[in-house]
């Protein structure tokens, strides 16, 4: 087992490697080409921090060091104060006020003093998708002061508003060379000021999958195509950053899933039944009536090719899915749900035998602490298996029962079962995604990570490292 750091900030190593379009990579993103498994050169360093008085956004320190890169970026020692935003929507523009403050880590004492300090405005405009870079109104900058930069993401249904943001600032230490980052976002109950992001520090101890309510995972950085580029907002020539909210490819919806699973929505929904009817996949809706069949491309088309990879299972019925998200995202009505607000999540019924295409209900598989006997535990697994292949790790994780995961780790242990299956290799990966929550033992629960598609989509942190079997 790795540092607990690496879940907390292991989803540097995503933002390091968006770099290309499909291909596997254990920490990329359906867009993600060449990143390697399994480590991937990451290395973490926790630091122990008791917080600087004043400062309102203080996390424990960490270093994430990428072999592919020359410089790590650092988060834990930056903080804000008294931040303040002015939006122009008429003009697309943006301004932020306030005080940055970087700190040094003492080995010795493991306290945080403030280290350099340093009043900042900075201005930029912001696209009609709702992202945005911010620089100095200064230009001139001094040579040993920090030199600070925004990228904002607008979390209003209509982007062009842009009164909710989240604003992800980054800051270069020339002494040291360092570069740190720290995120704010809109207060609720005053637009003009922002405050430290919620959820942004995860426990010490523990697993990073349990939070305060089900939203099943941490929320954490905003993963659209700009951090691609981080590194070149430093740059001298502006011109350098010109792609850093362009997309390749607008055939297809983009802008839909906003904000994160928990607290989110979702723009020109795509539909799940038109989709089902189109392309006449081996799917059944049992809950239509509901409306919940909305979500990202990404997801009906995903979920789509799970119809079909189903099939191969000879299941005698079709493969049954129940919610996603509404038309337009949000918190799901008359649901205990916390999560299926951005159209990143669906439910699915486990592949069993024994289905009544009448009943709305999926049936359970787990009694207890007992799995069913006729539950059959190595296709599932294969089927799982086969869904991460297929989406080239596009899949952020899928939630199953204790009990379920219990008879996938003895699977795996199974020669026999090991030489049936594709890619042996990413077997432990398929595992590591493969998270136990309370709740689904009649159901899985998939989610898809984010792309640059929706660029003010944010992204789950990443899953401790390991396949999470005793």
């Amino acid at each position: 087992m790795v540092s607990q750091g690496v879940s907390r900030i292991s989803i540097f190593v995503l933002l390091f490697c968006r770099v290309g379009v499909l291909a596997t990579a254990t920490l990329g993103s359906v867009f993600i080409m060449g990143c390697g498994r399994g480590d991937h050169g990451v290395q973490t360093y926790p630091a122990s921090s008791t917080g600087a008085p004043g400062m309102e956004n203080r996390e424990k320190a960490y270093v994430v060091s990428v072999s592919e890169r020359k410089t790590p970026l650092l988060r834990g020692l930056l903080s804000t104060r008294d931040l303040k935003v002015t939006v122009d929507s008429q003009n697309k523009k943006i301004k932020i006020a306030g005080t940055v403050s970087l700190s040094k880590s003492s080995p010795n004492n493991g306290d945080l003093a403030p280290n350099k300090e340093s009043d900042i405005e900075l201005e930029g405009t912001f696209t009609k998708q709702g992202t945005g870079v911010l620089f100095p109104l200064n230009q001139q900058e001094e040579p040993q002061t920090l030199r600070v930069r925004a990228m904002i993401t607008c979390l209003d249904k209509n982007a062009g508003d842009c009164k909710n943001l989240v604003a992800d600032i980054f800051v270069n230490d020339p002494t040291s060379g360092t570069y740190h980052l720290t995120q704010v976002q809109s207060k609720n109950d005053n637009p003009t000021k922002l405050a430290s992001l919620p959820n942004a520090t995860l426990p010490q101890t523990g697993v990073s999958d349990k939070p305060s309510s089900d939203s099943e995972g941490f929320p954490d950085l905003y993963v659209g195509n700009a951090y691609t580029n981080f590194d070149k907002l430093f740059d001298e020539d502006s011109d350098s950053i010109s792609t850093i909210n362009s997309t390749s490819d607008l055939k297809r919806p983009t802008d839909q899933a906003i904000g994160q699973p928990d607290n989110g929505q979702l723009n020109n929904a795509s539909d799940l039944f038109e989709r089902m009817t189109t392309t006449q996949a081996p799917i059944e809706l049992p809950k239509k009536s509901r409306a919940r069949f909305y979500g990202s491309y990404e997801l009906v088309e995903f979920v789509i090719q799970m119809g079909f990879l189903s099939q191969k299972f000879d299941l005698g019925h079709k493969l049954q899915v129940s919610d996603l998200s509404q038309k337009t995202g949000g918190r799901l009505s008359n649901s205990l749900h916390v999560s299926h607000q951005n159209g990143m999540d669906v439910d699915v019924g486990y592949l069993t035998r024994d289905r009544d295409s009448t009943d709305e209900d999926f049936p359970h598989v787990v009694a207890g602490q007992t799995l069913r006997a006729d539950f059959p535990t190595g296709e599932m697994l294969k089927y799982f298996h086969s869904l991460f292949l297929t989406s080239n790790d596009g899949i952020d994780r899928i939630f199953i029962n204790q009990v379920i995961k219990d008879g996938f780790c003895k699977q795996a242990k199974d020669p026999n079962f090991l030489a049936s299956i594709d890619n042996q290799a990413s077997l432990p990966e398929t595992l590591r995604r493969l998270r136990v929550w309370e709740g689904h033992s009649d159901h899985f629960h998939l989610r898809l990570k984010c792309t640059k598609y929706h660029p003010r989509c944010r992204q789950m942190t990443e899953p401790p490292q390991g396949t999470g079997c005793k």
